[in-house]
């Protein structure tokens, strides 16, 4: 148990040091199409603004997913990958959708099919899905080097 949670904490680590870099790189390409403005650019550079939010939100939503996704699956049989992949990346395109939905309702909009669809659509291939992709292998990869590990060595 107490290597689940080694494992599950330093993935969470990793990928909250990959989510900054790629935010870092997001804004780096999207500002070096620009001429600099030096005040707007004291904020996006900056990895501590942006780990207030990313820290919090892999260790307060990532991890408890993961976790739920191995209780969940632990009993799937061979194809539990599959299983997990889709708890991991549907948790967080639901977590797109909602924070979507709720920016919408600030501003008029009509909900309509095509108005939803593009608002899952914006869910399902959003930078945090892409990232829970990430976590997910990650984490499979982990359990799967940490099972051999154990195999070989005797431990469990």
């Amino acid at each position: 148990m107490k290597r689940i949670w080694r494992g599950k904490l330093l993935v969470s680590a990793v990928m909250t040091v990959v989510t900054l870099i790629v935010l870092k790189m997001i804004v780096w390409m999207k500002h070096s199409f620009q001429p600099p403005d030096p005040d707007v650019l004291m904020i996006p550079y900056d990895p501590f603004f942006y780990l207030i939010y990313v820290a919090p939100v892999m260790f307060l939503f990532a991890l408890p997913v993961s976790l739920v996704s191995d209780w969940l699956t632990r009993r799937a049989g061979k194809h539990r990958w599959v299983l997990s992949l889709l708890i991991h990346t549907g948790a967080a395109a639901l977590l797109m959708f909602w924070l979507g939905w709720n920016l919408r309702q600030s501003v008029q909009w009509v909900v309509t099919l095509p108005t939803l669809l593009e608002l899952f659509a914006e869910s399902v291939f959003s930078l945090p899905t892409l990232l829970a992709l990430g976590y997910w292998a990650l984490d499979e990869w982990w359990k799967k080097t940490g099972t051999k590990n154990s195999r070989t060595d005797g431990t469990t």
